[in-house]
């Protein structure tokens, strides 16, 4: 017989984070230092009143900020409107979440926007969660490259201009520019269109740039999905009818196919990029997560992440190259 295991989260509001030229957005600086007016931070969970939580919160590997809404119901008027007063600032959130008090980050960016109202006796609170949504939208580069100059270091410069932390970066060893390049305008963009002129993909995961090899995946699985690890039903194809017009043409595309759709229960460190090994009757092995969604209510009894899987079929990425 399954053990019960109580669901359990944790939101945390920062300060308003830092985006201006020259400086790294950070969302964790911005969670260590005062709240408006009194200090400390604003923290609400599963011990602290509210009486329950809905949140959808979607991520994955392309240049467009990951995004999601977080409904608590019951807030305290103070919190309320200390988030009223500061959706407009990029306010700094965090949301963990687990069982039985072991929580995880699920998302960590920012409150884009805040709807309050009462369903009778009961306050809603809805909020839309941004990542990295000021830096990919308005940031820019006005940079020029010699032919030969190494992609590494091009890569190096845009995310610097970009303004965000370092997520996972993988190096192109010597591989360089194979001729001269030149980059102005949005930084997002001009990432996303070096990314796919390499066979890269360009993402933001969390706050943080991240740099990684199309159709390969990472060598060490970071999870195994399986029934005895929490996976709900069978894993199914996301989209047959496309695989199948795939199979019969043939193709040699280097593009991520659709994959397979794999739910479990909620895991909020399976990030897009992550390497699982999948373990069912009809599907074994090692794939690369391109899609998540962390979906909770406690009200429903929905704790779970579903995600996309693909095989790498370019093989495993070399993270030994400097």
């Amino acid at each position: 017989m399954a053990q019960y295991r109580t669901r359990t989260w944790k939101l945390t509001f920062g300060r308003p984070v830092n985006v201006s030229a020259g400086k790294t957005t950070n969302i964790y600086d911005s969670m260590g230092g005062p709240k408006a007016k009194s200090g400390g931070l604003y923290e609400v969970g599963s011990d602290t009143g509210p009486a329950n939580i809905e949140f959808s919160l979607k991520k994955d590997n392309s240049k467009d900020p990951n995004k999601g809404y977080v409904t608590v119901y019951n807030l305290s008027q103070d919190t309320v409107n200390f988030l009223e007063e500061t959706q407009t600032e990029s306010l700094a959130v965090i949301l963990e979440a687990g069982f039985d008090g072991m929580n995880v980050q699920i998302f960590a960016g920012t409150v884009e926007k805040v709807v309050d109202e009462w369903d009778g006796p009961t306050r809603k609170t809805k909020m839309v969660f941004g990542d990295g949504v000021v830096n990919i939208t308005t940031n820019k580069s006005s940079r020029s490259y010699r032919k030969g100059t190494p992609l590494d270091q091009v890569v190096k410069d845009l995310i610097a201009d970009l303004g965000l932390p370092v997520g996972r970066i993988v190096k192109a060893g010597n591989k360089t520019l194979q001729y001269s390049m030149s980059f102005s305008g949005n930084t997002a963009n001009n990432l996303r269109k070096l990314a796919d002129n390499n066979g890269c993909t360009f993402s933001v995961q969390d706050g943080a740039a991240y740099w990684t090899v199309q159709g390969k995946r990472f060598g060490q699985a970071v999870f195994e999905i399986s029934a005895e690890t929490g996976m709900h039903g069978s894993p199914r194809l996301k989209n047959p009818e496309g695989s199948r017009r795939r199979k019969k043409k043939n193709s040699k595309s280097s593009k991520e196919d659709n994959g397979l759709v794999v739910t479990t229960e909620l895991n909020g460190a399976i990030l897009p990029e992550s390497t699982i090994y999948l373990k069912s009757r009809k599907y074994t092995g090692f794939y690369k997560v391109t899609e998540v969604e962390h979906k909770g209510s406690l009200e429903s009894g929905e704790w779970t992440t579903t995600m996309t899987l693909v095989e790498a079929k370019g093989g495993i990425i070399d993270e030994d190259k400097k």
